[in-house]
């Protein structure tokens, strides 16, 4: 493990989860005027399928096992940008 790969996982999941936190943000106020809850639902699902799948692609953590330090680190800022985001407001 190099602090630099550390450091990059770090940046860019707190980043990623900031984007995710606005995602959901800005679908809430398009779907506001929706009366069908499933439709609403299908929309986060899917949209949050879709940025998992752009998410993979630029920070590949499937390269590291479990228990490496980059990829606990790398989710850890990522759960700990979305709950300050998501709590903060």
């Amino acid at each position: 493990m190099k602090p630099k790969d550390l450091f990059w996982s770090i940046v860019l999941n707190g980043f990623l989860g900031y984007l995710w936190v606005l995602f959901l943000r800005d679908i809430t106020e398009l779907t506001r005027m929706w009366d069908h809850f499933l439709a609403k639902g299908a929309v986060f699902v899917l949209g949050t399928a879709l940025f998992g799948e752009i998410a993979n692609r630029v920070v590949p953590l499937h390269e590291y096992k479990w228990s490496s330090p980059v990829k606990i680190a790398g989710i850890a800022s990522y759960l700990l940008v979305v709950l300050i985001c998501l709590y903060t407001k």
